[in-house]
């Protein structure tokens, strides 16, 4: 098809076409820029929101820390926790050891001894403020010369000190219930 208008009339066209072009293609990146922007202004505000929820989480968090490091809960668990550092630092004897070495010492007169108890705790000690390894063995001897023999064997194994038991557990004759106490032997 043959243009037959006017050249002047075909470049007022022409460049009637091209301004209606800029301008649709202007209104359609302006709508779009306009969009964006309000999304990211919505993601900015709800990310910064989130912020400030996290941050008063936080904040709440380390006031509850340091209200509760001063907790009895907290105060036991730490001395707890120095109790078996105590017990891992032992050198040569641990807690598990001094109670093997008991029933070890026990076995060759079980049949006439039961032991009830074995107790194991750090005792503070004021003279030397240090903590000791105590061992407590409680029990039934069936007389006196197996108790005896016992408590004999106990204080002849290196891996106790100060190995007694009150004198009073001697009273009776037969079914003599008794306390030993002893020391582990951190050497």
């Amino acid at each position: 098809m043959a243009n037959v208008l006017p050249k002047n009339q075909r470049k007022a066209l022409k460049i009637n076409y091209i301004l209606r072009f800029a301008t649709i293609t202007s209104i359609v990146f302006s709508i779009v820029f306009i969009f964006a922007s309000t999304m990211s202004l919505a993601v900015y505000v709800e990310a910064k929101e989130d912020m400030v929820r996290t941050n008063t989480a936080f904040d709440l968090e380390q006031q509850i820390y340091k209200r509760n490091t001063h907790s009895p809960t907290v105060v036991s668990e730490k001395l707890f926790k120095s109790q078996i550092q105590a017990i891992k630092d032992a050198d040569k004897n641990t807690a598990g050891n001094s109670i093997q070495r008991v029933v070890f010492d026990w076995e060759k007169y079980a049949k006439d001894i039961v032991i009830t108890s074995i107790q194991y705790s750090l005792d503070s000690n004021p003279k030397t403020k240090k903590q000791d390894d105590t061992v407590r063995v409680s029990g039934i001897a069936r007389n006196r010369s197996s108790l005896n023999a016992f408590v004999q064997e106990l204080r002849s194994d290196n891996t106790f000190t100060a190995v007694s038991f009150p004198v009073s557990d001697l009273l009776h004759i037969q079914e003599i219930p008794f306390s030993v106490k002893m020391m582990l032997n951190k050497k």
